[in-house]
């Protein structure tokens, strides 16, 4: 997991931007992750069923459900 596979940063000229934070990262901030981190959903392997502002939940290739869920407490900011 990195800041750049995270549906909240973006690249833009001259860097990086996180939507979530509302800031623009740092070289070695983009290579970390923080708490509140979801994935592309283009990087997952399954289909998304349901998302809102901190969760997405996948139905996987076989059947099973799985929720890339960030409403827990940052582990560090982005």
């Amino acid at each position: 997991m990195t800041c750049r596979s995270c549906l909240h940063a973006t690249p833009i000229e001259g860097g990086w931007h996180c939507a979530r934070h509302d800031r623009m990262l740092t070289p070695s901030e983009q290579r970390a992750a923080c708490g509140r981190h979801l994935f592309i959903p283009d990087l997952v392997p399954g289909e998304v069923i349901d998302a809102g502002d901190d969760v997405v939940t996948y139905r996987m290739a076989d059947g099973s459900t799985w929720a890339n869920d960030a409403r827990t407490t940052e582990a560090a900011p982005c």
